[in-house]
């Protein structure tokens, strides 16, 4: 039997009150004795490009599935280089498919050293920050939001300062910096959607604005940001 998870909100573990009916339903076909496989998703269908901090939820859910007679699990995502932590993503969910018994925090940890280097920690704190900022939220793959409307300008302020900790840890790295780059392509994309928002927010509370001074010249380099990025990738 297989078990499509487009009920679910992507933002909370399956096993969390908040996906309980459709726990309920693997439960179910289990307890009947079923072999289950799912299919799941890991992107906003609606925003490709908005921050999708979701990965918090993966090991937690490939436990639940193990647990519960699952066989197979396919991840419909966009993992492309412009959508958020494409290549964590990737790697996480590879290896708690091998072995859910794993550290997923361990994991984590290790991809974020290892990958980006020394902006592994900085990306670590930006990491951690999103996964906080929309753990309460509720979001579906199809109707969801084409922006990150859970990061507020306090949360958009420090992922910025992150970022930029990030950026001059590897500034003689030309490898390493082009990765923290791409990693910052939904921080850059949130900044524009929103940006009106963002600065009437700043302007009413007196707080920081970090977003682009001039949203024209913004949109004008995230576009060719990411057409760069989406040139570079292979074809298929």
């Amino acid at each position: 039997v297989q078990v499509c998870m487009d009920g679910r909100s992507f933002y909370q573990p399956i096993d969390s009150e908040t996906n309980r009916e459709m726990a309920q339903s693997i439960k179910a076909w289990s307890d009947l004795g079923a072999k289950v496989m799912i299919w799941d998703y890991a992107n906003n269908y609606k925003g490709a490009l908005a921050p999708f901090p979701n990965l918090n939820t993966t090991g937690k859910d490939m436990r639940f599935y193990r647990d519960n007679n699952v066989v197979g699990v396919f991840y419909e995502a966009q993992s492309v280089a412009v959508s958020y932590l494409s290549a964590l993503r990737d790697y996480l969910t590879a290896q708690m498919m091998w072995d859910p018994s794993q550290d997923e925090r361990k994991i984590i940890e290790d991809f974020m050293n290892g990958y980006y280097g020394k902006a592994g920690p900085a990306m670590l704190q930006a990491f951690d920050l999103f996964e906080a900022a929309a753990s309460n939220e509720i979001l579906l793959a199809w109707p969801g939001t084409p922006d990150a409307n859970w990061a507020d300008l306090d949360t958009m302020n420090q992922a910025t300062e992150f970022f930029e900790k990030a950026q001059k840890a590897v500034a003689d790295d030309p490898a390493l910096l082009a990765r923290v780059q791409q990693a910052r392509i939904p921080l850059d994309h949130q900044w524009l959607y929103s940006y009106a928002k963002y600065r009437e927010e700043a302007n009413e509370s007196g707080k920081r604005f970090l977003g682009p001074e001039d949203p024209a010249i913004g949109a004008a380099e995230f576009k060719a940001r990411v057409q760069a990025e989406s040139a570079a990738m292979p074809e298929h």
